[in-house]
């Protein structure tokens, strides 16, 4: 399994498989790093070597989708999604987290 180089918030390196992690985030004003979330227990930085639409194609391989606009997701840790009385779509972890997920990513990845 493929190792990530990541490093924590205190700026130690971090290598973690890819299988652990749940999904990668983009922050506004962090051009070329997505944040990891995983089982790691905090917030890992992940520098990119190029867009976030590079990362999409890349991680694709290892079960992964965007989403949404700014998130990466492994659909394998997905335990349940989730749609609000006001539409919002959410896909939901065992850890309580969740990303959102746009309706035309929701109809082309996960409608059963």
């Amino acid at each position: 399994m493929i190792l990530l180089n990541c490093t924590d918030v205190e700026g130690n390196r971090v290598d973690i498989q890819v299988n652990r992690v749940y999904y990668f985030y983009s922050k506004k004003n962090h051009k070329y790093k997505l944040f990891v979330h995983s089982d790691y227990g905090e917030e890992l930085e992940f520098a990119l070597m190029g867009s976030i639409e590079s990362a999409e194609g890349f991680f694709a391989q290892f079960g992964f989708v965007r989403l949404d606009t700014d998130n990466i997701t492994n659909l394998s840790k997905i335990k349940e999604v989730v749609t609000s009385v006001f539409g919002k779509i959410e896909a939901r972890f065992d850890d309580g987290t969740y990303v959102t997920v746009s309706r035309a990513r929701h109809k082309k990845y996960l409608k059963q």
